[in-house]
């Protein structure tokens, strides 16, 4: 090997040297400076089970909406002061929509349930059961709203992410609602034609989308899951409800 060629060698061998020394101090710099760790998936469904809230189905009525919300309250109410299998009255809180909009209808939208909920409250189930079908003179016993009036007392709390969004929902209200579920809140979605409450994500860049919702619906009586992508086209009004343990507790 001549001297020049000698030379070019070792030049080159301290490049590459210089390369590899550059690559090893700067991977935790650029470690240290990535975004905080999202987790890739977050699932509610054990949270349902540990508190003895197993899917209630809604039989062949227009009801989805009713049961969707309530589903929140009653997860939001275990939750807030740790009381388990404390069901809630679908029935009540469907004759409350009644009375607030005036209208004998079998079903309601969430704003008319919220207005409902906060006149009327909402009492336990053992109150006022659930009937296998719609009857518009159904009315709540004394009991029923004395225990409706005790629900409402506990403080409850709303957040709409997404109210009646006319062209679907957008990037940032999915981001929003992934951000809820991961810190441990259920959420209420309402699209075209039907009512279901998110209880997860899984992201996966290789579904449409980006990942999917997985879903409690009270029409098949199972969890199930929906596409990011569908998601965002189907659902126009997203809202999530909690109760605070300071608020439980007055």
């Amino acid at each position: 090997m001549t001297k020049l060629h000698f030379r070019n060698f070792q030049a080159a061998c301290i490049i590459v040297l210089f390369s590899l020394f550059l690559g090893v101090w700067s991977t935790p710099a650029r470690a240290r400076a990535a975004k905080p760790y999202t987790p890739k998936i977050v699932d509610l469904r054990a949270a349902f089970t540990q508190w003895g809230l197993p899917i209630k189905p809604q039989g062949r009525r227009d009801t989805c909406a009713v049961f969707t919300l309530t589903g929140a309250l009653e997860y939001a109410l275990a939750r807030g002061t740790g009381q388990v299998g404390v069901r809630l009255s679908e029935e009540y809180l469907n004759w409350a929509a009644d009375d607030i909009t005036q209208i004998k209808f079998d079903g309601a939208s969430y704003e008319d349930l919220i207005s409902a909920f906060d006149k009327w409250g909402i009492s336990a189930e053992q109150y006022m059961p659930y009937a296998a079908r719609y009857d518009s003179s159904t009315q709540p016993s004394e009991t029923a709203l004395e225990s409706a009036k005790q629900v409402w007392d506990l403080g409850f709390k709303r957040h709409w992410v997404a109210e009646r969004t006319s062209n679907g929902l957008k990037d940032s209200h999915t981001t929003e609602m992934r951000r809820v579920l991961m810190s441990g809140w259920p959420l209420c979605a309402y699209g075209r034609d039907h009512s279901i409450l998110l209880v997860g994500f899984q992201d996966d860049p290789r579904m449409n989308g980006g990942g999917q919702f997985i879903t409690r619906n009270s029409a098949t009586q199972r969890y199930e899951t929906i596409f990011y992508a569908a998601a965002k086209s189907e659902f126009g009004s997203v809202l999530w409800i909690d109760l605070p343990k300071s608020e439980a507790k007055k």
